[in-house]
């Protein structure tokens, strides 16, 4: 019965991103450029530009990409954890999930719905108001 709890344990954090990697350095520095794109541009976009299929479409698409990317990584990515004998990064699928859950998830999922595309898709004006044009 040890045995199949170690395989489990195991196999469970093969599924799991050790958030201190080059590969997620060099995400997190993806993600704070298009943080910064979407601080500068989008203010802009909404306040003097109307919703229309070109160049600044396309990109804030690709923007949308990266962030739901990050969303789906967030699901994997372990987490600093307090234990009675310390500090240690949690890598049990089912805790990260659920951490995730109630912190940021809600947030993250709010803040990726494309009201550009969907002004579009719909052409409503209702969608128009609530992006602020």
């Amino acid at each position: 019965s040890l045995t199949n709890k170690n395989a489990f344990s195991e196999r469970d954090r093969s599924w799991v991103i050790n958030p201190g990697t080059a590969a997620m350095r060099y995400w997190d520095g993806i993600i704070f450029m298009a943080l910064a794109y979407v601080a500068l541009v989008c203010p802009i976009q909404v306040a003097l530009m109307e919703a229309q299929f070109d160049a600044l479409f396309v990109l804030n698409c690709v923007v949308d990409c990266f962030f739901i990317v990050d969303m789906v990584l967030q699901f994997f990515l372990m987490y600093r954890a307090e234990t009675g004998s310390g500090t240690m990064l949690e890598h049990r699928q089912s805790r990260i999930v659920a951490r995730y859950l109630k912190t940021w998830f809600l947030i993250d999922f709010l803040s990726v719905i494309p009201f550009d595309l969907l002004a579009l898709l719909i052409q409503s004006s209702g969608v128009m108001r609530a992006k602020g044009v």
